[in-house]
């Protein structure tokens, strides 16, 4: 049987290692990553996108690709805008927009090169671009979308907090750099495509209808585009 003294010293242990367990569990909660910026509100995030884009007016939707419909769709995004916009040739232009003000590294935007695939498009041509949105170089990335029935030219881009991944891999190491920082990023997936057989053309048209979105648009949209105030850790 154990004395008082001894069974005071045990308790005294406990108390200390349960103390110190508190304090690095207290130390862990409060180094959690903290999101960017609350959640938009799908309402608001349809508003910020203008319906005429220089020359394009929109349109009712026709054929846009979207993401798989997988059991993580839901979580990707908390906005999904898709429209079509037509010139006064009655050329159209399609513009998908998906962003969530949380991305955590296991549920992230879907990729193009994912989405037109999963619709029966065969990819080929992928070449790099360079966007000028308000006055920041965006890296951007092209490809061709064939499918026997149509011909696609595709330009998009993707946001992680103030990175601009142009990979999987890119955007897992942005989301880790932001972690490490004390952040959880938002993400955008901005992609606007074309029927048309000149990708160089087509490329030139794409880059300048996201240059004018921009400019056609107020603070909450550039923000979305280009990235929100970054927050202190």
């Amino acid at each position: 049987m154990d004395s008082p003294d001894k069974r005071g010293l045990v308790g005294r242990r406990e108390v200390v290692l349960g103390g110190m367990m508190a304090a690095v569990s207290g130390l862990a909660f409060a180094r959690r990553p903290k999101p960017y910026v609350p959640p938009l509100r799908q309402q608001a995030f349809e508003a910020a996108v203008p319906g005429q884009v220089g020359e394009w007016r929109t349109a009712d939707n026709g054929s846009v690709v979207l993401p798989p419909p997988d059991a993580l769709r839901d979580r990707l995004y908390d906005n999904l805008l898709t429209r079509v916009y037509l010139n006064a040739e009655g050329q159209a232009l399609m513009l998908v927009m998906a962003y969530k003000n949380v991305q955590d590294g296991i549920v992230q935007v879907h990729r193009p090169e994912v989405c037109y695939p999963a619709a029966g498009f065969g990819l080929e041509s992928e070449r790099l671009a360079t966007l000028q949105i308000t006055g920041k170089a965006v890296p951007a990335k092209a490809f061709v979308a064939k499918r026997p029935d149509r011909v696609e030219q595709v330009l998009y881009f993707t946001r992680l907090g103030p990175s601009f991944p142009l990979s999987w891999r890119d955007q897992r190491m942005a989301v880790l750099d932001e972690n490490m920082r004390g952040l959880i990023p938002d993400g955008l997936l901005a992609r606007a495509s074309i029927i048309q057989n000149d990708q160089v053309a087509a490329v030139t048209i794409l880059s300048q209808f996201f240059e004018v979105l921009a400019a056609s648009g107020g603070p909450t949209l550039r923000a979305i585009m280009t990235g929100f105030p970054q927050q202190s850790s």
